[in-house]
């Protein structure tokens, strides 16, 4: 099933996909090392075929989200929410995030594809923080500390699951 997608690179094949997996989940530690595995999540490979995508277009619309979404997290975030009010800024986030999902899936070229993995990128850069601030702005300050912490750890292990689901 890997060795004819093409989203396989040379260094996935020194992995043992489910041997690092299954030892990840039983050894915190090792938890950063799986973390950066050289797997892209299983919706690259429908992507990379329909569109005909080289290695190096298929590395730059993974890592373009993370990127524009650091942006939009350093960048877009405070201001927006210092503007606007963080209630304003998880819808505007929302907004984002559908308009990128629905950009991404109906992306006719490799250019209209980073254009909605870059709306993905605002939107989840966005919500991290939002989400986060308006948590602890809203809640009673004996919860505060936990229920972020919460949050945090909810996006955290969301994006976990999926990689390793994918």
């Amino acid at each position: 099933m890997w060795a004819s997608s093409p989203v396989r690179t040379p260094e996935c094949q020194r992995y043992d996909r489910r041997r690092h997996a299954a030892h990840a989940l039983h050894s915190p530690a090792r938890d950063t090392d799986a973390a950066m595995l050289p797997y892209a999540a299983g919706s690259l490979t429908d992507m990379a075929a329909s569109l005909d995508l080289s290695t190096l277009q298929q590395e730059m619309a993974t890592s373009g989200l993370n990127f524009v979404s650091a942006l939009g997290a350093l960048g877009g975030a405070g201001l927006f929410m210092d503007a606007f009010g963080r209630r304003a800024t998880l819808m505007a986030s929302s907004v984002l995030l559908l308009l990128g999902g629905a950009t991404v899936t109906f992306a006719p070229s490799f250019e209209v594809l980073l254009l909605g993995r870059a709306f993905q990128g605002l939107g989840s850069g966005c919500s991290w923080c939002a989400c986060a601030v308006y948590i602890a702005e809203m809640a009673p300050k004996e919860w505060r500390g936990a229920l972020v912490a919460i949050s945090d750890i909810r996006f955290c292990l969301t994006t976990r699951c999926v990689y390793l689901s994918s």
